[in-house]
């Protein structure tokens, strides 16, 4: 009669540990993230549209920037930082892409694309606007925020930084991603 009960309890010992560690107290659970940015929780899968570019939005970690037309200094500071951190990631850059949305229907400054020659610029007009509600912040609030979002190669939205946040915790969540990261 001992063995079988030894054996019970050998087996659904450490089932009914584990049950009561995951589904018991919250005090075992890690309360923070080593993230710098802002989850999204969950990942927003960015919208089809039928853009030429929006293939930009696949297969690679994409950095993307969100702004009216024309840039002003905080834009092109956040088009700065970007350049920045992508640079800082040596050999990996290439997994990364940095992206501009321009809401309007301005033109785009020469001196930006001479500034930033590895940036894609997209202008996003009325008709494809549906792209910038995906972002957190809908109704033309993303424009107004300068948040640099990050994409992953599956075209999810999951991360952005607020203006003004450190481009190291940047630069080390990319490195972080890259690391762990068997797609893109």
């Amino acid at each position: 009669m001992a063995v079988p009960l030894v054996l019970f309890l050998l087996f659904l010992g450490p089932l009914v540990l584990a049950s009561v560690l995951y589904f018991g107290s919250s005090d075992l659970r890690p309360r923070e993230t080593a993230n710098h940015g802002e989850l999204i929780r969950p990942p927003i899968p960015l919208p089809a549209l039928g853009l030429p570019e929006e293939t930009l939005l696949r297969d690679v970690w994409t950095l993307v920037y969100i702004g009216a037309a024309p840039c002003d200094d905080s834009c092109r500071e956040a088009l700065h930082e970007t350049r920045q951190v992508r640079l800082a990631l040596g050999r990996k850059r290439d997994r990364v892409r940095r992206l501009y949305l321009q809401a309007g229907a301005s033109g785009i400054p020469p001196d930006l694309r001479a500034r930033h020659p590895d940036l894609s610029i997209v202008p996003i007009d009325a008709e494809h606007s549906a792209l910038l509600d995906a972002f957190p912040g809908a109704d033309g609030a993303a424009i107004e925020s300068h948040k640099i979002y990050v994409v992953d190669p599956l075209g999810n939205l999951m991360m952005y930084y607020p203006p003004g946040a450190d481009p190291s915790g940047l630069l080390e969540d990319l490195e972080r991603l890259l690391r762990l990261s068997h797609i893109g």
